[in-house]
């Protein structure tokens, strides 16, 4: 074995004496995607603006495809962060950097382009890296890894392989040898299929699809310890990928390792440990209800995290009690264990950070501590290094003071590359005054928009007690005009069951938008809890109008239609909704309702597995498949879809009922 590996690393020391590059494959191993649509388009002048249909993700920038001679060009790439949420690209760090730029070196043209997209992971931003490498960037900013477990993906074939074994696959991928052996395949292709070997495991969507948006939220995740060293693999890869594509072409490259929120940030989902006994777990759960950890607490807790270490809320509530008493730098160690251990893994692990850190360094990168930079900044404006809502307003984004602060790290950073040579004359009093400028810009809607986008975000993560209090902030600073926070309050009052509240907010949300097509369909959802049909009608009609084809518009309309008996009109929605999203399992289990009550048992069936395909932990898909499978007598297929109704839902009565319906007959 020794002898094998010594020749490997002969033939490889070899190859790079020879001049032969070690770079990695040109495609990821791990997924590929149904197609790749360009970020930037022609935009009629000659230059390139963010193409139309990527504008949901992405900022609006422009610029030449061709560099001028005195231009400096900078682009960053990355997650929500690097676009700038819950603002845009003018408090971004990108936006800073425009702003400083030319001002602190004028002999040089800047243009600094935010290419950061909402919900993109590493393997997405490299793509982005792929694209804008054509146009001649000088530096790039990579500051990715909140969004490595956001979209549903597999890893097929790798399930059994160990970390260490994923790592060397990595290794053997970017060395010279496999590159010099890859070249050689390649020249003796006489084209054709493609072999097994250039298949990826995974196809992923040309536009993200996350696990929150496709199903029913936090509930969707699931603790997989497996997958996420396999996630953390893939993103390690991603990072050596784009940093080694850069610097083919002569481009600095600048990793950031991403900073979160720790504190005043409460775990997205907890799950007991595996071996945690059900006596212990009830405990554990009892004195998590108590609510805020305190000192008094303190033993207490200690011992919820030694009968229950994988439990996010337990050390939490655990470095909440060590910060009471004072314990601060136990307290860090808790708030980072409860983001680790949190099932919805929203925020960059810990481990993140060592990655970004080891890929920069043999890599030759350069290297910002976003990290360590909020740690600071935390303990400067509260004497305590967790960062909280001094400089984040939610899990990952920062305030506007947060993006400033690691903008002038990069700066730093830009001028320790050689990518800025400041003139004399920059100063931190020009600095200040072009702060206000930029901070001036920013007018009380953006401020207002920012809040009330943060709380639907934290809404859909199922923190709503947050998002509410949140939205409050951003209608009270709106002066009571503002149509979303107007929608996201009725969203709340529908949640809580206060019908009336809701029609009300939804109501005021339209007198200031009338063309607010989220509000007219929501507005309808209320109308028709509170069975006024014919007005739920309209408005649901009007959010389809408003924005077409969208699938839960749709569905949505269809049941309003069938509860007015207007049934073919209901199928035809529906049929149309899974024509927007054929992943749609709810307009499959009414389209399944629907052939039943026409008596088709047979047409019934086959929609109830299609919604079972499209989404397999849907609860009523599998209670309305139980019910046709025990109507044929075919019970122990039913017993079987009855249980996984119940596993997913475990507060579904009707499966629960009929269950034991079936389980007593059978004895």
């Amino acid at each position: 074995m020794l002898s094998a590996l010594a020749v490997l690393a002969a033939l490889e020391l070899g190859l790079r004496l020879a001049g032969h590059e070690a770079t990695p494959a040109d495609e990821d191993p791990y997924v590929g995607f149904s197609q790749t649509l360009p970020l930037f388009t022609d935009n009629g002048t000659g230059g390139l603006s963010t193409a139309p249909y990527k504008r949901n993700h992405f900022n609006v920038q422009s610029f030449h495809p061709q560099k001028a001679a005195q231009e400096t060009r900078i682009i960053s790439l990355g997650g929500s962060t690097t676009y700038g949420r819950p603002y845009a690209d003018t408090t971004s760090f990108s936006g800073w950097l425009r702003a400083w730029l030319p001002t602190a070196a004028p002999d040089r043209q800047w243009e600094v382009i935010n290419a950061g997209g909402i919900s993109y992971a590493s393997y997405r931003v490299s793509v982005v890296l792929e694209e804008l490498l054509r146009y001649e960037p000088d530096a790039v900013i990579i500051y990715s890894g909140h969004n490595e477990f956001l979209e549903e993906r597999s890893y097929s074939g790798l399930s059994s392989m160990s970390p260490w074994v994923l790592r060397l696959g990595t290794w053997a991928r970017s060395s010279a040898l496999f590159s010099a052996l890859r070249s050689l395949a390649g020249s003796r292709k006489s084209g054709g299929a493609e072999g097994e070997a250039d298949r990826v495991p995974h196809e992923l969507e040309s536009e993200v699809r996350t696990r929150l948006d496709a199903s029913i939220g936090p509930d969707a995740y699931t603790r997989d310890d497996t997958l996420r060293e396999q996630i953390l693999e893939h993103y390690r890869f991603n990072l050596v990928r784009m940093v080694r594509m850069a610097q083919q072409t002569g481009v600095v490259v600048v990793l950031v390792a991403p900073a979160s929120q720790l504190l005043n940030c409460l775990p997205f989902k907890s799950e007991h440990g595996a071996d945690v006994e059900a006596q212990e777990a009830q405990w554990v759960d009892e004195l998590l209800a108590k609510g805020t950890g305190t000192a008094g607490q303190l033993e207490q807790l200690h011992k919820a995290t030694r009968i229950d270490p994988r439990h996010a809320l337990a050390w939490y509530r655990l470095g909440e009690a060590q910060l009471d008493s004072g314990q601060i730098a136990a307290a860090r160690t808790a708030f980072e264990r409860a983001r680790d251990e949190d099932i919805v893994p929203l925020r960059a692990l810990t481990e993140v950070r060592g990655l970004v850190e080891s890929v920069a360094r043999e890599e030759g990168a350069f290297f910002v501590d976003a990290v360590a930079l909020m740690d600071e900044a935390s303990l400067e404006m509260t004497s305590r290094p967790i960062p909280g809502s001094e400089l984040f307003l939610d899990h990952v984004h920062m305030t506007i003071e947060g993006y400033r602060l690691v903008a002038e790290a990069l700066f730093s950073t830009l001028v320790q590359a050689g990518v800025v040579q400041p003139s004399s004359g920059w100063n931190e009093s020009q600095r200040e005054a072009l702060n206000e400028q930029v901070e001036s810009n920013l007018l009380s809607e953006d401020h207002v928009r920012a809040l009330s986008r943060l709380a639907s975000v934290l809404d859909w993560a199922g923190k709503a007690e947050e998002a509410q209090a949140l939205n409050e902030r951003a209608l009270q600073m709106a002066g009571g005009r503002d149509a979303m926070s107007l929608w996201q309050k009725g969203n709340f009052h529908l949640e809580q069951g206060e019908i009336q509240s809701a029609i009300v907010a939804f109501q005021r949300a339209l007198e200031i938008d009338s063309g607010y097509a989220e509000a007219h369909f929501n507005l309808s959802l209320a109308l028709r809890r509170d069975k006024r049909l014919e007005e739920a009608l309209f408005h649901a009609q009007e959010a389809a109008r408003l924005d077409p084809g969208k699938s839960a518009t749709l569905h949505g309309l269809g049941a309003i239609l069938a509860e007015l008996g207007r049934a073919e009109e209901a199928r035809q929605s529906w049929l149309s909704a899974i024509e927007a999203d054929p992943s749609h399992a709810g307009a499959y289990n009414a389209l399944g309702i629907t052939a039943l009550q026409a008596q088709d048992k047979k047409l019934a069936e086959a929609y109830f597995r299609s919604a079972l395909a499209a989404r397999p932990e849907n609860a009523q898909g599998h209670y309305n498949l139980a019910l046709i499978l025990t109507s044929d007598n075919r019970t122990e297929e039913a017993v079987r879809h009855l249980k996984q109704a119940l596993q997913h839902d475990p507060q579904h009565e009707a499966a629960d009922k009929q269950l034991a319906r079936l389980l007593g007959e059978g004895r």
